[in-house]
């Protein structure tokens, strides 16, 4: 059985301990803030999270930036050299060009490396949703499964990966185009929470709203409770933009109604916070359908 490695880029949430013991290589998105350039790795050597968020916060101009093809090509070279097989999986392509660059650098490699395999997976995800598809891959290989079966497992599981939202602030959704100004205005005056998920094409979507940011903790809870396939055997993700304490509340909330095996919660790292803004919050975990796609 030939080895293989996984490599993803740092839109996965996942922090440097994770990175080191999935046994995987995070390659770095970027960020910029006032015009200055910062890459995103997950040990944040470059920008630390309280900094960026501090700027996020304090409406600071920030742009971000996909890992670029060379990245992706010199990364795998080194392991397709050692004889290793290669796995990328990536942000949803409708989120971020990180796919498409990927698949760039995959279409150089394969020409140099014709007798090693390698593969990209669009995850359909952000997040702490594909940082849990990583880590599914991650413990594929650990068991012994081989290339072709973790690929085909994934590209199976991605479909039932559900990826629930929501965020504190409309106007962050307003910047970005989502929502209206008139509609982030009078949304925000009346403490309108969205409730959103990435559908089955990887893209965000808004499926409703409550009042209140408890109600909207409770209804991604409850949202979780009627879709999770065997949740007491479910290692979870809930990912945090500088708003732990509610990612706990959550994890306690999710404990009350059902049984998981686990429950981690991540840091929101700059190519997603910059667009859902302080306060954004998402749980991960496989269910039986994706609202808002077809069952």
């Amino acid at each position: 059985m030939s080895k293989f490695d996984i490599f993803t880029d740092s839109i996965c949430d996942l922090s440097a301990s994770q990175e080191k013991e999935y046994d995987i290589t995070i390659l770095p998105t970027g960020v910029t803030v006032l015009g200055k350039s910062f890459m995103h790795y997950a040990d944040c050597r470059e920008l630390s999270m309280e900094k960026f968020y501090t700027a996020l916060r304090s409406g600071l101009d920030i742009k971000t930036f996909a890992t670029s093809p060379m990245m992706f090509a010199e990364a795998a070279a080194k392991s397709l050299e050692d004889g290793r097989d290669v796995v990328i999986i990536t942000a949803s392509s409708e989120v971020s060009s990180v796919y498409q660059n990927a698949v760039i650098a995959v279409k150089e490699l394969k020409d140099t490396y014709p007798e090693r395999k390698i593969v990209v997976i669009n995850s359909l995800c952000a997040s702490s949703g594909l940082g849990l598809l990583v880590k599914m891959a991650s413990d594929f290989r650990r068991d012994g499964m081989g290339f072709t079966q973790t690929v085909a497992h994934i590209e199976a599981a991605k479909k039932h990966l559900c990826q629930i939202f929501t965020v504190d602030n409309l106007m962050h959704l307003r910047r970005g185009g989502r929502i209206s100004p008139a509609v982030a205005i009078v949304g925000s005056a009346l403490a309108v929470k969205p409730i959103m998920n990435v559908d089955n094409a990887g893209r965000l979507v808004a499926t409703g709203t409550t009042r209140g940011r408890k109600k909207a903790i409770a209804t991604l809870a409850e949202k979780m409770k009627k879709s999770a396939i065997e949740p007491e055997n479910q290692h979870i993700f809930i990912s945090q933009a500088d708003c732990e304490q509610d990612a706990m509340m959550l994890a306690g909330l999710i404990r009350e109604k059902m049984k998981v095996k686990d429950i981690t919660i991540n840091q929101i790292g700059p190519s997603v916070a910059a667009h859902g803004g302080c306060g954004s919050l998402a749980l991960f975990f496989i269910g039986s359908y994706r609202e808002g796609a077809k069952k």
